[in-house]
């Protein structure tokens, strides 16, 4: 089979990486961030977080060209077994504080907002380097 899969997480990951090498802007419309992002992932993975892990799934795939055969991909999730749930809306009201976030909030005027890469894996880096992601980053639930 030809090798035309789509991404997996290792070919996200170099995209967030070069979206933050070239300081590229992340725009979002009229979403909250718990429900608009992938970036702050990158960062926890960038950062090996311990409340995330990589993980594996194997599937039978069909290419563009209708070609079958068995494909593997990875990402980096949610340790679900430790009770862990993204909670990232915190995070983002911290960005509207520190004016990292330029434009609207969600469902106000355009509800288009805009912050550049750098800034934003800097601000999440800061909150994991300094320990404080648990509530501003993912929480802990028990079903």
């Amino acid at each position: 089979m030809a090798d035309d899969s789509p991404l997996d997480n290792s070919d996200l990951a170099d995209i967030e990486a070069m979206l933050r090498d070239l300081d590229g802007k992340v725009a979002i419309l009229d979403l909250s961030d718990l429900h608009s992002m992938t970036f702050y992932h990158h960062v926890e993975e960038m950062h090996r977080v311990p409340y995330r892990y990589h993980k594996t799934f194997t599937a039978d795939y069909v290419n563009w060209n209708g070609e079958r055969g068995e494909r593997t991909f990875g990402l980096f999730v949610r340790d679900t077994d430790l009770g862990v749930k993204t909670h990232v809306d915190p995070m983002g009201e911290i960005l509207w504080e520190k004016r990292l976030y330029t434009g609207d909030r969600p469902h106000q005027g355009a509800g288009m907002r805009v912050i550049r890469s750098r800034l934003l894996y800097d601000a999440v880096s800061e909150v994991i380097t300094e320990g404080r992601a648990e509530g501003l980053l993912y929480r802990i639930e028990h079903d």
